[in-house]
């Protein structure tokens, strides 16, 4: 077994979560994954939907990619999830509805998502939501959104976990 991922790793085709967004019902997630470059000269990614634990493959991009933000919108029973992501400065997305069972177009995602980005990164109106994403400046952003997200993470399950291990960061 460590023989087989070893081989793996040196080949580059390990893939490891890069964002991670789970439905409201607790049942479905979509995972944006990158590889881990061993030989490669850029980072390649894949889209999978797991339902009830179960993964369904549904994207690859196996030309260099540099993934920067990304957001999820789902609908408030789960049935649609709409996923605007940046590929360096190429906007991406990506979308499933479960009832019907199809693939969305990018005119049925942006239109709900570009209201979330103004809304969460405070960009005005008059901008171009979408440029904006997947300049530096949206990328940095996002960046700050995402560390400040896994600190408060952090910071809760130091609060809420009552094992003796962390008693000593809980005093500080």
């Amino acid at each position: 077994m460590a023989a087989a991922a070893l081989f793996l790793a040196a080949c580059g085709n390990l893939y490891r979560p890069e964002f991670v967004s789970r439905s409201p019902d607790g049942r479905r997630e979509v995972i944006l994954s990158r590889n881990l470059p061993a030989r490669d000269a850029g980072y390649r990614y894949w889209i999978e939907l797991r339902e009830n634990g179960k993964p369904e493959y549904l994207a690859r991009h196996d030309d260099p990619a540099s993934i920067g933000l990304v957001e999820a919108n789902w609908t408030p029973d789960s049935g649609i999830v709409r996923v605007f992501y940046c590929d360096g400065p190429k906007p991406e997305t990506f979308g499933f509805d479960f009832i019907k069972v199809r693939t969305l177009s990018a005119h049925e995602i942006l239109p709900v998502i570009e209201p979330e980005l103004r809304r969460r990164y405070g960009v005005p109106a008059s901008s171009d939501i979408v440029s904006w994403a997947c300049s530096a400046e949206g990328r940095t952003a996002y960046r700050a959104s995402a560390n400040l997200r896994s600190e408060r993470a952090g910071r809760a399950m130091l609060e809420s976990n009552a094992s003796p291990r962390f008693e000593r960061f809980r005093k500080n």
